[in-house]
């Protein structure tokens, strides 16, 4: 789907042995090649260039070469997005982000949706984003200092906090969200809710 027609045999089952199947690393496999030239599209077909082609060291070398593409804006959103475990609401997006510029928080979020690396979509509440791939924010919040990544989450939880009515799944939210901000009063308060929810089915 990626290719729109399908690359020479040979080639084909090269990246089969390299990847695993593995069908994240294809993808990144293939972009980090038609990126660099290797893959090129000729006459209504994919052609490799040349006979031996050198290929990323692993899936963990990819990322980090693709992350490292990305400006620190489109970092920071990235990681964001990444602390949710469902669609993000863009306004609390852009509240959480504020310290950017606002027309830097828009256009990284654009460029992250045009890059593939985020997805949008239209909740009840308004527009919504989240990570195609999760793992792409999980590998960047590795990079960030752990005071500010425990700072985001504390922020995020308190700004989801007036949602939390009985039923919500913002609940189960809040308790993971305050223990990795360790707020550990609110987080054994809102664990002990969500496990009165889950009692409840």
């Amino acid at each position: 789907a990626l290719l729109g027609a399908p690359p020479p045999l040979l080639f084909s089952q090269e990246m089969l042995r390299h990847t695993g199947g593995n069908p994240l690393f294809v993808e990144e496999t293939l972009k980090s090649l038609i990126g660099s030239g290797v893959l090129r599209y000729r006459k209504g077909s994919w052609e490799p260039m040349g006979s031996s082609w050198s290929w990323p060291e692993s899936l963990h070398d990819l990322m980090r070469r693709r992350m490292q593409s990305l400006g620190p804006a489109e970092q920071r959103i990235l990681v964001l997005l990444s602390l949710l475990t469902r669609p993000f609401p863009a306004p609390l997006l852009m509240e959480l982000a504020k310290d950017l510029e606002p027309a830097a928080r828009e256009q990284a979020l654009h460029h992250l949706v045009t890059l593939q690396l985020v997805e949008g979509s239209e909740e009840t509440s308004g527009p919504a984003y989240q990570p195609t791939y999760p793992v792409y924010g999980n590998y960047l919040q590795e990079q960030v200092p752990a005071a500010d990544l425990a700072d985001w989450h504390r922020r995020l939880a308190d700004l989801l906090e007036p949602q939390a009515v009985p039923h919500s799944p913002v609940i189960f939210e809040l308790a993971r969200l305050y223990a990795a901000g360790q707020v550990r009063d609110k987080a054994f308060r809102y664990l002990r809710l969500a496990g009165d929810e889950h009692s409840r089915f």
